[in-house]
C-alpha cells in the first residue's frame, strides 16, 4: 500500500509540473521589437494548433475559430509556457517556432495588421 501511494504521490509531482509562472500571467517578449515570422491568416496557424491542443481541448472555440482564438486565455498559456503541458503526447515536437508563429499572429491581427 505504501509503494501505491508513494508511486502516486510521484506521478501526481510529475504531472502538476508546468514551466512558467501564473498561468493567466503572460511573460514578456524576450527580444522586443523583433518581428517573428508567423502566418498571415488563421489557416496558417490552426494545424500547429490541431497538433498540440486538440488532444485535450479537442472541442475548444480557439482551435475552430480565429474569433475564438483571440478571445482566449489560450495565448496568454502559450506565452507563459504552461500550454502545452510537459506530458502532453506531443510535447517533445513544440518548438519555440511553433510558440512564434501563434504570437507573431495574434499579435498582427491585435495591431490591425
Amino acid at each position: 500500500m505504501k509503494k501505491l501511494l508513494a508511486i502516486f504521490l510521484l506521478m501526481l509531482c510529475f504531472s502538476c509540473g508546468r514551466q512558467g509562472g501564473n498561468e493567466d500571467e503572460p511573460i514578456p517578449n524576450p527580444i522586443p521589437n523583433r518581428p517573428v515570422p508567423g502566418g498571415d491568416s488563421f489557416g496558417d496557424i490552426q494545424p500547429v494548433l490541431t497538433k498540440f491542443c486538440a488532444e485535450c481541448h479537442s472541442d475548444a472555440v480557439f482551435i475552430a475559430t480565429e474569433k475564438g482564438l483571440l478571445a482566449s486565455k489560450a495565448l496568454t498559456r502559450i506565452t507563459n509556457r504552461s500550454m502545452p503541458p510537459n506530458f502532453a503526447k506531443n510535447f517533445a515536437q513544440w518548438k519555440d517556432a511553433d510558440r512564434a508563429r501563434i504570437l507573431a499572429f495574434v499579435q498582427s491581427k491585435q495591431l490591425g495588421k
